[in-house]
This record gives structure tokens, C-alpha cells and sequence, in this order.
């Protein structure tokens, strides 16, 4: 390899002086080195620069220059609040396709398949997330650019929509694209989230959560009123112009948080570790020892530097695994009092507007889980709250619905049932933040994306389940539960959330069991166990 010309002027100059000293008989400093000479004058180089014989890391510009602060500070919440926008705006239209369920059910022969258009889009959310994580932390293509990606689709399936008289073409453009784009948007957002808030993560996924919840209410009101009033084509066109207008400036404002390169004091030139020749080739490790050096999210630093995780991976712990059984059983149960709550009104006699009511109150109940909760992930042991969630949630379901959730003044209890059900089971999605961070920074955003994944095969396989425990109605067994035709429903919510429960619990005792340690705020993020670090 070719030395760089004014290291090499250098040398040169040395030498000369050294010559010029050598015929004035004065001795010669023998302390001096080329390697010494190099690291004074290195220059800055990209990461792409290959080397065969030094390696030259870029360092920051302005080392004495502060960094934006986490969990406070206008760049936070400026993140915070674009992310908001970002995940909101695009989630809420999915949240609120029971409306247009409803309109193509009354305006297309073959009804019966639109319900796939809201299968694919909320699934594809949950289900894709891990391979999405995949290609964030393995290709050093910039977040922003999922993002741009996942706005572009979101806003061009929507205007598409419009314009298609078709099922089939509602069920790929407002179904398919819809919901990969949706998927782009939240899963990188989120990541991007994760290097701007550590102490105060569940409560900012409270946040985002409960924006969702939100605007999933006033979507579907809206959506409600363009149908009545104007039609299809103008509803899906105003819906495309709201994401347009609230997601697009909201993605300027997305910015990693810069990390600083904490370089060793030994760096020596090495030899060639590996060439990155594009954005979308895969990035390869240093063999650094792994907690050698920290872990800078940050796009540069990505590529450059190892993460420091803890000596056991997610894989490698039983702990994911309780996690994974919990979030499954729960999320077989968590849609489904939702879906056939209003139904279950009326055929108790109250009006539709009850109906409709219930449904309001138990979104508002999961918009005071999301920020309840996430909040108390920041205060309390994780596994202590997924007891809570699904026990609360578990005697809810066996006494207000299926006790006394019948006849003429049941209205109330229905209503109660609603806010606390909303209120502990839709809470227990904000507990993936921390769910993550007891696995360390790296792994945070996978134990997030395993969870989405399994939230989506909990949702597709409760659906045939419910249909079937319909059919069933309610046994002999189980005439205690007065809930009619839906008492074999009912004990399957509640079996499912208290499993889940149990789950929770048997996590706890596990850690306690095996002395690990929770997610403790110094050590970036990183939890590891009294053996491990021993």
C-alpha cells in the first residue's frame, strides 16, 4: 500500500533533520516512530476506504462538542413527536377499517372477501417487522429511507384505491401495499426512537401507542362521515392527503442521535478486515472482542464498530422464551371481546349506539393503558406488569362478561368490561420497549420485532378459533357464565389472558431464581446476569 503523500513528506523531513544532526555529531532521539508519526497526522477517512496494511477509523469533527441529550431535550421530543405523527397517521387508517368493512359488505356482490383487505394490512405489520429489524441492523441503508419508502406506499395505495371499482384490486392496493408500507414506517421509526429515549422508553411507546388508539377513534369517525355523505373514492382521497400532509414534513425531523466514537487509546493500524461496496451489501463485524468497544447506532458507526451485548444472546435465554408464550396466549385473546362486543349488545337487547359507545370507551381505556403503562415500565419490573395486564384483565372477562355482562342493565357492567379490558390488555403491547431492554441495546429492537411477529400469529389463528368456539355457544359445563351463545368464547379470552398471567409470573420467579438483573440505566441499556458477570 501507497503511504499518503504528507506522511510521507514527514518521514522525510525527519530524516533530513536527522542527517543534518548526524553531521553536527549531535545524538539522535531514538524514541521516534513512523507509528508515532502516523497517529499524529492520520487524516480523517470515510469508511469505505480500504487498506491493506492501516486502518484509519473516522472520529468526530468536534470531540468537545456536547451531544443531544436522551429522554429530554428538544431533539428528543422533536423526534418523539415526529415519530407520533409517522406511526399514527398510517396505523390509524388500518385501526379504523371496520367502517369500510362495513361499506364494501353493502356495495360488493362478493363482500365476503373484503375482510381480507384488513387481514393483510394489520398483519403484514406485525408479521414483517422482524425481517424489516433484519435489514436495519445488517444493512447500513439509512432508517429514513425505510421510512420514505413506507410513506410513499402508504399515500400511492390510498390514491390508487380511489380510482379501483374492483375487490380483488381494494384487496392489493388499500390490503397488500398498504400494509407494507405501514410496516416501513413504524418498525424503522421505532428503531429510531430507540437511540433518543433509555430511561423514559416506555413511556414514549406509551405515547406512540396511545396516538394510535387515538387517531384509530377519529379515523374511524371521520371515515364515517365521508362515507355518508360523499363516497369512496373521496374518503380514501382525504385519508391519502391527511398522511401526505402530517407524515411527510414529519420525516425532516427523524434524525438518529448521534453517537460519539469512543476510541481506544491502543488503536494501532490493523490489517484488513472487509470492504463495503455499497449501501445495500451486508455489513460484516470487526473481530474486535465483543464489550471492547460501545454500540453507536448511528448509520456510520454501524458499520464501523461491534455492538456490546451481554455474553448470552435473547436466544441463548429462557427468559425470551417466557416472554414469547406470554405475548402468544395473550395475543390470541386481546382482539376478540372487541370484535363481537357490539354484536353481543344488541343481542342483549341495548341499542347500536350502545354498541358503537362500547367500542369508544374501551379505546379510550387503551389509550390510558398505553401511557399508564408505559410509564410504570420505566418504575416496575417488567414481568410483575404482565401479571397485572392479563390477570386484570383475566377477572374482568370470567366476572363483568361472563357473569354479568346480560340483561336489560347490563349496560354498564359491558361498559366497565370495555374501559378495563382496554385499559390492562391493550396496555401490554407498550411492554415490548422494556421487554427489550433486558437483552441489551443490540437485541432491543429484535425481542420488539419477535413480539410483533408473534401478535400477528396470535391474531390470525384467533380468528378461526373464535368461529368455531361460536358454533360451540355455550355447554352445559359452563351455565354459570349467563353470556348466552358466547360462552365458550368467553372462557377462551379468559383462559388465554390468564396463562398469559401465570407466564408473567413464572418470568419473575425465574429471574429472581437465577439473581439476573433488570434493565439498569447505566450500563446503556444492558442487563446481564450476577454469573455472567463473574
Amino acid at each position: 500500500m501507497a503511504v499518503d503523500d504528507h506522511i510521507l513528506k514527514e518521514v522525510c523531513q525527519i530524516r533530513d533533520d536527522n542527517i543534518d544532526t548526524i553531521a553536527k555529531g549531535t545524538p539522535v532521539p531514538t524514541n521516534i516512530t513512523i507509528t508515532e508519526i502516523v497517529r499524529s497526522s492520520r487524516p480523517t477517512i470515510s469508511i469505505d476506504t480500504t487498506s491493506e496494511s492501516f486502518k484509519f477509523l473516522k472520529r468526530n469533527d468536534d470531540p468537545t462538542k456536547p451531544r443531544p441529550s436522551k429522554d429530554k431535550g428538544k431533539a428528543a421530543i422533536f423526534t418523539l413527536i415526529a415519530v407520533l405523527l409517522v406511526d399514527s397517521t398510517t396505523y390509524g387508517v388500518i385501526l379504523s377499517f371496520g367502517i369500510y368493512q362495513e361499506y364494501y359488505t353493502g356495495h360488493f356482490a362478493d363482500h365476503s372477501k373484503a375482510s381480507w383487505i384488513g387481514v393483510l394490512s394489520n398483519a403484514l405489520v406485525f408479521l414483517g417487522a422482524p425481517l424489516v429489524t433484519w435489514c436495519c441492523q445488517h444493512y447500513a441503508l439509512s432508517r429514513k429511507v425505510y421510512i420514505l419508502i413506507g410513506f410513499i406506499l402508504c399515500v400511492i395505495s390510498l390514491l390508487v384505491s380511489a380510482f379501483i371499482t374492483t375487490l380483488p384490486g381494494l384487496i392489493v392496493t388499500q390490503g397488500l401495499l398498504y400494509g407494507i408500507g405501514a410496516l416501513l414506517c413504524s418498525i424503522p421509526a421505532l428503531i429510531i426512537l430507540n437511540t433518543w429515549f433509555d430511561k423514559h422508553r416506555g413511556l414514549a411507546y406509551g405515547i406512540v401507542f396511545g396516538g394510535d388508539d387515538l387517531l384509530g377513534v377519529v379515523y374511524t369517525y371521520l371515515a364515517t362521515e365521508l362515507l355518508r355523505k360523499y363516497s369512496l373514492r373521496t374518503t380514501l382521497l382525504v385519508f391519502a392527503a391527511i398522511i401526505f400532509c402530517c407524515s411527510g414534513p414529519a420525516i425532516v425531523f427523524l434524525h438518529e442521535r448521534p453517537e460519539e466514537t469512543a476510541e481506544p487509546a491502543s488503536a494501532v493500524p490493523g490489517p484488513p478486515e472487509r470492504r463495503r461496496s455499497s449501501l445495500l451489501t451486508p455489513i460484516t463485524r470487526s473481530r474486535t472482542t465483543v464489550g471492547d468497544l460501545p454500540f453507536t447506532p448511528s448509520l456510520e458507526h454501524r458499520a464501523t464498530w461491534p455492538a456490546r451485548q451481554p455474553k448470552k444472546r435473547y436466544y441463548q435465554r429462557g427468559i425470551f422464551y417466557i416472554f414469547m408464550f406470554s405475548n402468544l396466549l395473550q395475543a390470541c385473546a386481546a382482539y376478540l371481546p372487541f370484535i363481537y362486543l357490539p354484536v353481543f349488545a344488541t343481542q342483549s337487547g341495548h341499542s347500536k349506539e350502545t354498541g358503537a359507545l362500547i367500542l369508544a370507551i374501551g379505546n379510550i381505556g387503551m389509550l390510558v393503558g398505553d401511557l399508564g403503562f408505559g410509564k410504570l415500565s420505566d418504575m416496575v419490573h417488567v414481568n410483575l406488569l404482565i401479571f397485572l395486564s392479563s390477570g386484570v384483565s383475566a377477572i374482568a372477562t370470567f366476572v363483568l362478561w361472563g357473569l354479568f355482562g346480560t340483561g336489560a342493565r347490563s349496560q354498564g357492567v359491558l361498559i366497565g368490561f370495555a374501559f378495563l379490558f382496554g385499559c390492562f390488555a391493550g396496555g401490554f403491547i407498550v411492554l415490548w420497549a422494556r421487554m427489550g431492554t433486558l437483552f441489551g441495546e443490540r437485541d432491543a429492537a429484535t425481542i420488539y420485532s419477535y413480539m410483533c411477529l408473534g401478535r400477528g400469529v396470535g391474531g390470525l389463528v384467533s380468528g378461526p378459533i373464535s368461529q368455531a368456539l361460536l358454533l360451540l355457544g355455550t355447554p352445559r359445563a359452563l351455565s354459570a357464565f349467563r353470556a348466552k351463545g358466547y360462552g365458550s368464547l368467553v372462557v377462551f379470552v379468559g383462559i388465554c389472558m390468564a396463562g398469559s398471567a401465570i407466564t408473567g409470573l413464572v418470568g419473575m420467579g425465574s429471574l429472581w431464581w437465577k439473581k439476573e438483573q433488570s434493565f439498569h440505566p447505566e450500563s446503556g441499556g444492558e442487563a446481564e446476569s450476577e454469573s455472567e458477570k463473574k
